[in-house]
């Protein structure tokens, strides 16, 4: 039967040590690649009262329940991000309202908009033994995205940051990788994911990965 497992190591003048947890033998997989076109440099701006002002040719469009934007940004050297907003174009200024995540930055901050891109996915979170979502970008190992997993109303069920594989927490337990036949929390208990919302800030085109053992 096939297998999954998360190893982690450390290396040290002299030592070295392993982290191996128990492969989780699996039944059943799904696996959805989801393709995350490369956004636009016109779509970085300065938000001023929740209005971003872009160039005149940027590719935001009015978004609805289904096409929604993210804004990126960073705070102090932080990355943040704001998820599902809703964006109201008027010529260069996009207007964004709602939305969950990290509070919009304050005035004259620089912040980036992406359209988020909407894939389907089918499995049981109820029937997980293991679930991760990663991030794969060949030309830009520096971008974020996030990845927005919802049920069958559309209500968001995890939010799930996404950060190039080879960075610093690329892959973290508990926070992209659920090892839930291990103990992990199954945050996907008792919900059927149904989509999943991904977007990026950077210019080339990436890949979500989300990959389920059953």
């Amino acid at each position: 039967m096939p297998s999954a497992q998360m190893t982690q190591s450390f290396s040290f003048p002299g030592y070295t040590f392993n982290d191996q947890a128990a492969a989780v033998t699996i039944t059943g997989t799904v696996v959805k690649e989801c393709t995350i076109p490369a956004n636009s440099v016109l779509n970085t701006g300065v938000i001023t009262a929740g209005v971003v002002t872009l160039d005149a040719a940027h590719t935001i469009v009015n978004s609805t329940t289904t096409t929604l934007v993210t804004a990126y940004w960073l705070e102090t050297g932080v990355p943040k991000r704001r998820y599902n907003n809703t964006a109201v174009k008027d010529g260069v200024s996009v207007t964004l309202s709602n939305g969950a995540g990290d509070t919009l930055p304050t005035d004259g901050a620089a912040i980036t908009l992406c359209q988020q891109v909407a894939h389907e996915i089918n499995f049981d979170g109820d029937n997980a033994l293991v679930v991760a979502v990663l991030y794969r970008n060949p030309s830009d190992t520096g971008a974020l995205g996030i990845c927005v997993l919802e049920d069958t109303g559309l209500a968001v069920i995890e939010a799930v940051d996404l950060i190039h594989e080879t960075a610093n927490n690329g892959v973290r337990k508990g926070s992209n990788v659920w090892n839930i036949s291990a103990g992990d929390t199954n945050v996907f208990a008792g919900e059927r994911i149904t989509k999943a919302n991904v977007s990026h800030d950077s210019l080339t085109a990436g890949t979500c990965y989300v990959l389920v053992g059953q």
